[in-house]
């Protein structure tokens, strides 16, 4: 779990800059922007599935874990939603998906060593449990 950040001043994709996203299918490729590194975390700019976010990978507490932050979603830009039910036009607003890589079956994680950016999403969240892979954490409005 304690994977490096590293950066590439002439970083092309994800996995030329964050070596904690480097085997992740559908993100490793992508293109990456705007590369920005400090002491504990690496983050640029990407687009999913035509959505432009924030990818970060950064040190906590325990090990490397990285995230990516979108603006508001719909809930069908991530998931088969029939169209037409009550959910059809749901947004997820304020949202992260947090990254862990392969490891233990799960990790208690302190969030005060988060960057900004992921702890306004969080909230008043002081400790998560993270499985492997993305977890997501967010806002629905359902209205």
């Amino acid at each position: 779990i304690f994977a490096a950040c590293i950066s590439v001043a002439n970083a092309q994709s994800v996995s030329d800059s964050f070596e904690l996203f480097s085997d992740v299918p559908g993100i490793s490729q992508l293109s990456v922007s705007n590369v920005t590194k400090t002491a504990t975390s690496t983050s640029a700019q990407v687009t999913l599935r035509g959505q432009p976010m924030t990818i970060i990978a950064f040190k906590t507490n325990g090990g490397s874990l990285g995230a990516l932050i979108p603006g508001t979603l719909k809930l069908t830009d991530i998931m088969p939603i029939p169209q037409g039910t009550s959910v059809d036009g749901a947004l997820i607003k304020n949202s992260a998906f947090l990254y862990m890589p392969k490891g233990p079956d799960h990790l208690n994680v302190n969030t005060s060593t988060f960057p900004s950016g992921i702890k306004q999403v969080l909230g008043q969240a002081t400790a998560l449990t993270l499985k492997p892979g993305f977890n997501l954490f967010g806002q629905a409005d359902l209205s």
